[in-house]
């Protein structure tokens, strides 16, 4: 079981097996790199930022993951920085529709403003150099505080491609910005308290031509239709 464990970290690795055998420090090596990138076809709790070990993301890699391609990525945030319990609302139709998923255990509501950015910036930097993203395919996403997070980074990065805000809209006007290239799928409770923020926020995309839909559904935010909706940028990517 151990060398069927490590064939199978190098082949992930993409290291001639002919050529571990000759060099064993090489395994050593594959089996490092695994365990800091993250496992495929599992969620990792936790990935520490090389460049500031302060900070870490929980991650999921699509079980056939491999650093040949480039993967579509979904950057998730949390209001009180639970990055495992998100990207497990994410995982199977990540899984299905081959996403990664990252989502910081730093970034959470009231936090300073420069230190929320000097923590997405280093995820962000992290993930960059770490795994084979596609700059086409780069997506946000979170619930309440989060969602503003989220709405936030696609504003002032033009590499975003879409977002997924559930239970609250923009932290600003959107009319502060220049027209946004995302599109936006708003996630609302007719009885949730932030309903008609996002109402209006919808309004006003359409008069500034902004893409973008709101989802809305009976009652306040509850887990199993939040769950079920976040899924909706996965299924019509």
């Amino acid at each position: 079981m151990v060398l069927a464990g490590i064939i199978f970290i190098i082949e992930q690795n993409y290291i001639p097996f002919e050529h571990a055998m000759k060099y064993p420090f090489v395994i050593c090596f594959a089996v490092m790199g695994i365990v800091s990138n993250g496992q495929t076809g599992t969620i990792t709790d936790t990935v520490r930022c090389r460049n500031n070990a302060l900070y870490n993301y929980a991650l999921y890699l699509p079980a056939n993951y491999r650093t040949t391609s480039q993967w579509p990525v979904i950057f998730i945030f949390d209001p009180a920085a639970r990055g495992t319990l998100e990207v497990r609302c994410f995982r199977k139709a990540a899984a299905r529709y081959g996403y990664i998923l990252i989502c910081s255990n730093n970034a959470k509501n009231n936090l300073p403003a420069d230190d929320l950015k000097d923590i997405i910036n280093s995820m962000l930097e992290d993930t960059e150099a770490r795994y084979t993203i596609d700059p086409n395919r780069i997506y946000t996403s979170g619930f309440s505080g989060g969602s503003r997070v989220a709405a936030l980074l696609a504003l002032e990065n033009k590499n975003i491609a879409g977002i997924i805000g559930c239970g609250a809209g923009l932290p600003v006007k959107i009319s502060n910005y220049a027209a946004p290239s995302f599109y936006y799928i708003g996630i609302v409770g007719d009885q949730d308290m932030n309903y008609l923020e996002m109402v209006d926020l919808l309004n006003q995309m359409n008069k500034l031509g902004i893409a973008g839909q709101l989802k809305i559904f009976e009652g306040a935010m509850n887990g199993r239709l939040l769950n079920y909706f976040r899924i909706y940028l996965l299924i019509h990517p």
